[in-house]
Order: structure tokens, then C-alpha cells, then sequence
């Protein structure tokens, strides 16, 4: 048979060859040319476009014995140096330091950073780990795990590397030849870099980004990656809305590095070396208003924020992270800090948490204790410390100044084990100004000897940096910036016959909490919505992605409020229908935490109950009274309506259908209506993709939020009640034995009581887009119908 096959192949090629019009027949048209360009212009125009600075080391010669401050082409975390030469990574060992001590320089040569001459790769084997050592060639694991790095002198820097083996790290040292994997994208060129602790991340000319991690855990081994998410499996390019970004930086905590984090009262949490294991990458948008992060755990569309400075009124210049430590500085020269990832800002569906007082009853552990991951982490997270003047004000002059160029390195154990530099200028001498996270005053040491980082340094206006001289200074003089929090109106629904006023007074997208009121008669009861970002594990990034305004993003929400003024305000209410609703809804949801879904636009948010069990009934939307004429009712479904017919042109393609049948093509193959032929077919094809991805999310979700609430409702009766009952209601008594039934507890509290509840405010939401974007699209298809008619004459006419 395969004879046959053979047989037949040949005589078609060589008819082929006789009868060269068949080929010419099937060579795709100029529409279809044209398509294909657009289509990755298009592609192209999603990407991050950020113009990174080309790295000064025209040589591997010409890289210093030691990196003091990152920048996009230079980096280290607690094992090595990296830097970049002619778009290639090349790399030396490092040897931690603490904080306020120098680097240590060495006579160790940079050596190109793994088997591929500097670019990322992966080996072509079974078990690449075990054949591929190039990130532990001279590994110092010890010296950075038992804090030798605290005492040890920089003489004996020999003790703890093999210089002679160095000289052969990047070697291929098997008798088989090296092979790398074919279907792993490898990259031409490397446009920036940053690392921490034990990981290195890459960005490679295509905009997509790779990294590499010295320890392996449960999901990640020690080769280059390109995939995230929980998966691993959603390659990163860096979006468009990151073009012109004001920084780039990734900040890591191991159990081996950092060690362990603590929340705001300084409980600490720590599971060990299995868990204790964060990735947060950080951004500066190109405003400087908008923090963004991407963590590991989520799809790369880079859509989770960290609440800037004075709740996002505050304009930044760089920043720089490490150890889930956040660092920016402003025109004034500011520094201000933050600790903040996934876990400790609520987000994680699997971790427990508290609210203010209510978590007092939870016990303190010291480091190394295991079961201090099973403490509630308190929120609201941590907020921003505005370290003290580099300088006073009056110090500050043309020759006294300092830049932008900033960066924070972990250098011990805990939150407070970080180090701030900022490159300047002393009385003419260039250098850095250096401070340990707690300590009160800055210290300046002398450029290092090599390090290009403190070349073509542009310095802050010193008449600028002269207008802050202390922390209380800082709203003031960001007063200029436009406000971002804004006055909502609506109404909530408590019952069937309670339905009352409902203001969101400062609702601000990436800021919490919103100070909400309940009113009626003259009434008004004031309240906190703490809302933190919520677990999607789906998150298209299409929807809406030309239409931020209209972009949807869902928070989980706690309210809290002050009981006694509140009964204060509502006595003599105790018959009426909305005094009863009232203290309902008081006794039910004072500090519950995340019982409440908001779905939230530019536009307005929707708030509703996870279950009313818990919370009775409700319901409410507020609008913003510039997206439009609110509704004269206060009935929740006209409302509701509004706040989803808002989003009824969330993706744009009325409008360019619109333009298209506007502006027809000019009239035979000319260049132009070839490209409004292609533009056409383009926009057919890609509504019928984005909604076939709707459909798919919105199945997927159902399905998820199904199977959620069918096995943790059969967990948490099952179990989760009976470890309940042996703790006890408290959870204080604990001996020094971790029981895994204590673990078991809280991973299946805190999945009975979000990921279900997610999982089906995700399915409904993206349901509700689908029919939305459905509509939209066959809208804008009989909009285009006679330019389909024009297309398809141009498609047979246009070869």
C-alpha cells in the first residue's frame, strides 16, 4: 500500500510540473495576500512596542566585575549577575550581600548564559533538568540558605565557588551531541531583562517573554519556559497597553531567599519551601498612574493592578521590585514601598483571610513554622510607606540631585530585609544613595568602577526634588493629577417589597475601599466596600480590549461598618418593611467576608450576594451619571438593564462595519480596495472568532461552576464539618503537630466559599457577553452585507 502511495505521489508532481497553470490556479490571490499582511500588522499592533534602550557592553569584555542597580540590559537576583550583550544574556556568579554591604568583585569571568550562546532553549531530551546544569554551574545554595552572606569577609570568596569549574560553565559536557528542542520558539534577539532570587525573565524580539528558575517546584523546572498561567500552557506576549511603560521589574520570594512575608500586623506566613513561592511581575504604565502585575497563577493579559499611591491621584517615574516588594519614586523624588502579591491582596480563592478586628483571634507563629500558612492573612493589605528625603529640600542644586534610576534588592529574611538605591549626584561625585527598608536616613557610596548603569543618567529637576520635604507633603503637591475617584447613584433591592437609594461616593476601579451609602426618608446609613480582584482562570483579553471604558472586571467585596452608629441612625425603624431589611442585612453581613460578587466598568458596577443565606437578599447597580440619563425608577431590573445595555458596543464592530461600508473600495485591484477587501474579511473572521472563544469560555465556565459546587458541597459536609467540630468553632488550640486535616480545613473553607460562587458570576458574565457580542455581530453583518457582495467580485477578479 505504501508502494502505491509513493507511486501515485510522483506521477502528481510530475503533473504538476507539465501543467504549470494548476499551480498558478491554487497561488493565493492579492485579497488574500493582503489578509495575511493585515492580519499580522494586527497582531503586531497587540504587542508591547516599548522602545527599550540597546545595552552599552558592546563586548562581554566590557562588562563590569559587578551589577550595582538594574536597568533593562542588567540584572541580578541572589545567585548571579546578568547582562545583556548584542541581544544575548551572558552571565556571573553573584554572591548575596545584606543590606548597606558592597558587592563583591571577583576575578570570575561572564560566560554566556546557557547551551544556546546567551538565548533561551530547551534541550531536546527526556530529562532535561538532569542533562542541562548551566543555572548551577558555581551555585552558592548554601551560602545563601544558612545566611553565610550576613558575616562572611569577600576575601574568602573562594571558599564557596569552584573558580576553575566556573571557567567551563555553559559547556556541553556529554558524549552525545546537544540537541535542543525544535518546537520550543527560540528567539533572535533578547530586548530587556530582569531577575530575582533564583529566576531570570527575558523578553525576546517578538515581545514574547521566557524565564527560567534555578529550583524546580510542583509546576516549574529548571529550563527555559515560555508558558503561564496555572497550566503553563498560555505563552506571554506582553500587550499593547504596555507600549511606553515607565518600568519593568520581577519580584520573586523563595523559602531559600526571602524566606517568608508577613501581613499587615506583622503575622507571619510561611508554609515552607513547597509553598513559600510567589511571582510578581510589575509595571509602571506609560501615564505613570497604573500599577499593573502578573502573576504566575493567572493568564498573562497583565489586567490585575496594585492601588497606586493616594488611591491612583499620584503620577510615578520608575519602579523596581523584589521579594513581592514594590519600590517607585515620583518627579519629587518620593520613594515609596509596598508589599503586595496575589496572595496578599486578597485574590487567592484557596487562602483564608480576615478583616481588620476580626482577626484578632488569630494566633501568631514564628518563622519556620509551618502552620503559619494556615493563619488568616489580614486585609486590607498593607498600605504604601513614604520613605523620609533622600536629602533636605535646601540641599538639593544643580550639582546635588538624584535620578529615576532605581532598585530594591531582597537581602535577608522577612519583609524589612530590602535594600532601596537610587543613582545621583553628591556635591559633583556620581553614585547612589542606599538605605535598608526600616532604617530612618540615606547613605550615598561612589559610582562602582564598570557599571553603565550610572551613564547618561538624566537627573530629576532639583526644583522639583526641593518641594518635598516631608511625607505629609505628597497630596499636595500630586494635587495637579486628574481625580480618579468618582460619585455613583442607584438603587439596591433587600426584599421583594424593600428596594432603597444606593451611592458608591469614591468608586474607583483600582482603589478600595469604596465608601457606599444606604438611604431612604431621609436616612442614610454609610458603609465600607472592601473589594479585592477576583480568581478568573479565563480572562479573554479581546473582550473590550479597544474599549477600556467599557472592559468589565469582576471583585469579590466585604462590607464593614459601625454597627452601633448605624442602629443609631435607624431607630424608630423597627416596624417598617426597610428597617427590618435593614438590620437583616446587618446581622448577616457585618465582616462576611467576599459575600459579595461587583462586576464593574468605567461605566458603573453591579453588586449582588453570593447567596443570600448568608447575607439576605441583595441586589443593586450604580451608574455614573456621566455614562447617561439614569433610570427614573428605583426597580432593579430596569438597572440592571442599563448597566448591560452599556456594554452593547463593547467590541467595536458596529462601528468599523460602519466605516467600511462608508468607505468603499476604490474600484478595480487597486492597492486600496484590495486592502478594504482584506479589511473586510478580517473583521467577518474575527467576530466569528471572539465569539466562538465567548461560547467556549461561557461552556467551559458553566461546566467548572457545576462540577465546583457539586464536589466542594460534598467536601465541606464531608469533611470540612467534622474537622470543624475536632478544632473546634475557635481554631485557637493547636500542639506543635501540623495535621494535614488542619491544611485539608481551610484549602476547603476557602473553596467552598469563592471558587463556586466565581466560577458562576463567570459563566454568567461571559453568557451576558456572548449574547451581547452575538447581537453586535449580526448587526454589523447586515451593515456589510454589500460589501461582502464587492469582496467576493474583488476575490475572483484580483489575482
Amino acid at each position: 500500500m505504501s508502494r502505491l502511495l509513493r507511486r501515485l505521489t510522483a506521477l502528481t508532481l510530475a503533473a504538476l510540473a507539465l501543467v504549470p497553470e494548476v499551480a498558478a490556479v491554487r497561488a493565493p490571490g492579492a485579497v488574500t495576500l493582503a489578509l495575511e499582511a493585515l492580519e499580522e500588522e494586527l497582531r503586531l499592533a497587540t504587542l508591547d512596542a516599548t522602545a527599550y534602550p540597546a545595552s552599552p557592553y558592546a563586548t562581554p569584555e566590557a562588562l563590569p566585575s559587578a551589577v550595582t542597580i538594574e536597568t533593562s540590559y542588567q540584572t541580578f537576583n541572589d545567585y548571579y549577575y546578568f547582562a545583556l550583550v548584542d541581544g544575548r544574556i551572558w552571565y556571573k556568579p553573584r554572591f548575596k550581600r545584606p543590606a548597606g554591604g558592597q558587592e563583591w568583585r571577583t576575578e570570575l569571568d561572564w560566560r554566556p548564559f546557557g547551551l544556546n550562546g546567551g538565548l533561551p532553549y530547551r534541550l531536546d531530551a527526556r530529562k532535561p533538568e538532569a542533562l542541562d546544569t548551566t543555572y548551577s554551574d558555581g551555585d552558592r545554595q548554601t551560602f545563601v540558605r544558612e545566611l553565610h552572606y550576613r558575616t562572611e569577609p569577600p576575601e574568602r570568596w573562594r571558599d564557596w565557588i569552584d573558580a576553575e569549574g566556573w571557567s567551563q560553565a555553559g559547556s556541553w559536557p556529554h558524549d552525545a551531541p546537544l540537541a535542543l528542542d525544535p518546537d520550543f520558539p527560540q528567539p533572535a534577539r533578547i530586548l530587556a531583562i530582569t531577575a530575582d532570587d533564583d529566576e531570570i525573565a527575558a523578553l525576546a524580539d517578538t515581545r514574547q517573554m521566557f524565564y527560567r528558575r534555578r529550583f524546580a517546584n510542583l509546576f516549574v523546572g529548571t529550563q527555559w519556559y515560555e508558558g503561564w498561567g496555572q497550566s503553563k500552557s498560555e505563552t506571554v506576549w506582553f500587550p499593547e497597553h504596555l507600549t511606553g511603560h515607565r518600568g519593568w521589574s520581577l519580584g520573586r520570594i523563595t523559602a531559600f531567599g526571602a524566606g517568608y512575608k508577613s501581613g499587615p500586623d506583622g503575622r507571619i506566613y510561611e508554609w515552607g519551601p513547597a509553598a513559600v513561592s510567589m511571582e510578581t511581575m510589575v509595571w509602571l504604565s506609560p501615564d505613570g498612574r497604573i500599577i499593573y502585575y502578573l502573576d504566575s497563577g493567572t493568564p498573562p493579559v497583565v489586567s490585575h493592578f496594585v492601588e497606586a499611591p493616594l488611591r491612583g491621584r499620584w503620577r510615578g517615574e520608575a519602579i523596581n521590585s523584589s521579594a513581592s516588594t514594590i519600590m517607585v519614586i515620583d518627579r519629587f523624588g518620593a520613594i515609596q514601598t509596598k508589599i503586595a502579591d496575589f496572595d496578599l491582596l486578597g485574590s487567592t480563592p484557596t487562602h483564608p483571610y480576615c478583616y481588620a478586628a476580626a482577626c484578632d483571634d488569630e494566633p501568631f507563629y514564628p518563622p519556620g513554622d509551618i502552620r503559619s500558612g494556615m493563619s488568616d492573612i489580614r486585609l486590607p493589605p498593607e498600605g504604601w510607606t513614604v520613605h523620609p528625603p533622600i536629602l533636605e529640600p535646601e540641599r538639593w542644586h544643580e550639582h546635588t540631585w538624584i535620578s529615576d534610576r532605581i532598585s530594591i534588592h531582597a537581602t535577608g529574611k522577612g519583609n524589612d530585609a530590602r535594600e532601596l538605591r537610587v543613582i545621583g549626584m553628591l556635591e559633583g561625585t556620581l553614585g547612589y544613595f542606599h538605605k535598608r527598608l526600616d532604617d530612618p536616613a540615606w547613605r550615598f557610596r561612589p559610582a562602582p568602577e564598570g557599571d553603565r548603569a550610572f551613564d547618561d543618567v538624566a537627573p530629576l529637576d532639583w526644583t522639583d526634588l526641593a518641594r518635598y520635604g516631608q511625607p505629609a507633603d505628597l497630596p499636595a503637591l500630586h494635587a495637579d493629577e486628574p481625580p480618579v475617584d468618582r460619585s455613583l447613584r442607584g438603587a439596591v433591592e433587600l426584599s421583594r417589597d424593600v428596594t432603597l437609594d444606593l451611592a458608591v461616593l469614591d468608586y474607583n476601579e483600582r482603589a478600595s475601599p469604596w465608601h457606599v451609602t444606604l438611604s431612604w426618608n431621609g436616612k442614610v446609613l454609610p458603609m465600607e466596600l472592601h473589594v479585592v480582584q477576583s480568581w478568573n482562570p479565563y480572562q479573554p483579553a479581546h473582550v473590550g480590549a479597544r474599549h477600556h471604558h467599557q472592559a468589565l472586571h469582576t471583585y469579590e467585596g466585604t462590607l464593614t461598618f459601625d454597627r452601633v452608629e448605624l442602629e443609631r441612625r435607624i431607630a424608630g425603624e423597627t416596624a417598617t418593611p426597610e428597617g427590618r431589611a435593614v438590620r437583616h442585612l446587618l446581622d448577616q453581613a457585618r465582616n462576611e467576608r467576599f459575600a459579595f460578587l461587583i462586576n464593574a466598568t468605567g461605566q458603573g458596577v453591579e453588586i449582588t450576594t453570593k447567596t443570600e443565606r448568608r447575607t439576605g437578599p441583595f441586589r443593586g447597580v450604580a451608574l455614573d451619571p456621566a455614562a447617561g440619563e439614569p433610570p427614573k425608577t428605583r426597580a432593579l431590573d430596569v438597572w440592571s438593564g442599563r448597566f448591560w445595555a452599556l456594554q452593547e458596543t463593547q467590541m467595536g464592530w458596529l462601528e468599523e462595519a460602519r466605516r467600511l461600508a462608508e468607505a468603499p473600495g476604490s474600484g478595480g485591484c487597486s492597492p486600496r480596495s484590495v486592502r478594504w477587501a482584506a479589511e473586510v474579511l478580517h473583521l467577518n473572521q474575527h467576530m466569528d472568532e471572539e465569539v466562538e472563544v465567548l461560547r467556549v469560555v461561557t461552556r467551559t465556565a458553566r461546566r467548572f461552576s457545576a462540577l465546583t459546587f457539586a464536589t466542594t458541597g460534598l467536601l465541606y459536609v464531608t469533611q470540612a464539618k467534622t474537622v470543624e467540630a475536632i478544632l473546634g468553632a475557635q481554631r485557637r488550640w493547636r500542639d506543635a503537630t501540623v495535621r494535614p486535616n488542619e491544611l485539608r480545613f481551610v484549602i476547603i473553607l476557602g473553596v467552598t466559599r469563592r471558587i463556586p460562587y466565581l466560577a458562576a458570576n463567570i459563566a454568567q458574565v461571559e453568557g451576558r457577553r456572548l449574547d451581547i457580542a452575538a447581537a453586535e455581530r449580526r448587526s454589523a453583518r447586515q451593515v456589510l452585507r454589500g460589501a461582502d457582495r464587492q469582496v467576493r467580485q474583488l476575490e475572483r477578479s484580483c489575482q
